[in-house]
């Protein structure tokens, strides 16, 4: 059967978008349990509870390996989606999607099933990796070469999710894992994401502070350009340590504040601005945004670099 999005006879569907926000906090206990109904999986602690549900940590019992299991209520899901002839959230399926397109940081699905009035999402739980909010708050803002590092990769893994004709739509620090030894990072959190359109995007769900400029004025954008838009409020915070904007009227506006991004290379502050510009026509697409000059120069120089260590070796 083809996968699909589409609501379940006898509910309402609102235009697929669930307008519930996804802020999470941490590390709360609660008794070990074996998960009823299946017996597959070991659940030990919330490690996230937000809108769209909570997540435990936890273990499958056939090999130990280490999961994360997401609780959404039935009764809480508005967006239904068919998945291999079942209805299920919206998420279920998009993760589906994406976990079987090939890996490029995305949190990977391994499983689903219904519990006793809950859909239960499986996912991996990537060892050590902590959010970016909590990097943040522990490291502080980061340095231009890490910032790159960390951009570089999300741009590439939004690029995925639009190839795959995704949007994510609530692109947030609380919503990238980051590994802080190898600061490797992955796009996590897929219960606000939608298909990918040509057409204007009438319903938003998300993080209210990260929403567009056109949202409060037009009240409509389109899914690529936002995500766009979310990806630069991330750049600004990665290095200002703090929001660009305050409230909507200063979203409209689009003046963002710098001071410590004056200290950053002239190509950080011209990619920053098209990011956050207040024309959605204007921004650069996520293709444009990997061709950045601040993004490809510094590889280009390494592999000159290389090239020249390497003719300098064949002389000797």
């Amino acid at each position: 059967m083809a996968e699909e999005f589409v609501p379940v006879a006898g509910r309402r569907c609102h235009s697929l978008d669930n307008p519930a926000s996804s802020t999470i906090h941490y590390r709360q206990k609660v008794p070990e349990m074996v998960a009823p109904g299946r017996g597959l999986y070991v659940i030990r602690d919330i490690i996230g509870i937000g809108g769209g549900g909570t997540v435990y940590s936890g273990i499958r019992v056939t090999d130990k390996h280490q999961v994360a299991l997401k609780y959404i209520r039935k009764d809480t899901v508005n967006r239904w989606a068919m998945l291999n002839g079942f209805y299920v959230p919206v998420e279920f399926l998009i993760l589906h999607m994406l976990s079987t397109s090939g890996r490029s940081g995305v949190i990977q699905m391994l499983d689903w099933y219904r519990e006793n009035g809950f859909y239960v999402l499986v996912m991996e739980r990537i060892p050590h990796a902590t959010d970016l909010d909590d990097f943040l708050n522990d490291h502080g803002p980061v340095t231009e070469d890490l910032c790159r590092r960390i951009i570089r990769q999300l741009a590439n893994t939004i690029l995925h999710c639009h190839d795959n004709e995704i949007v994510h739509r609530d692109i947030k620090v609380e919503n990238v894992l980051i590994n802080p030894d190898t600061y490797d990072v992955t796009l996590i959190d897929f219960g606000c994401s939608t298909k990918l359109k040509d057409v204007p995007e009438l319903c938003l769900s998300g993080t209210p502070i990260f929403y567009p400029p056109e949202w409060y004025t037009d009240e409509c954008y389109y899914g690529d350009r936002l995500d766009v838009w979310c990806l630069g409020i991330l750049l600004y915070i990665l290095v200002e340590d703090r929001l660009p904007f305050s409230d909507s009227d200063e979203i409209v506006n689009c003046k963002a504040r710098n001071s410590r991004g004056k200290k950053f290379s002239k190509s950080y502050r011209k990619l920053v601005k098209s990011l956050l510009h207040k024309d959605q026509e204007k921004r650069p697409s996520i293709e444009d945004v990997l061709a950045h000059p601040w993004l490809v120069e510094p590889e280009a120089k390494k592999k000159r670099g290389l090239f020249t260590n390497f003719r300098k070796f064949i002389k000797r």
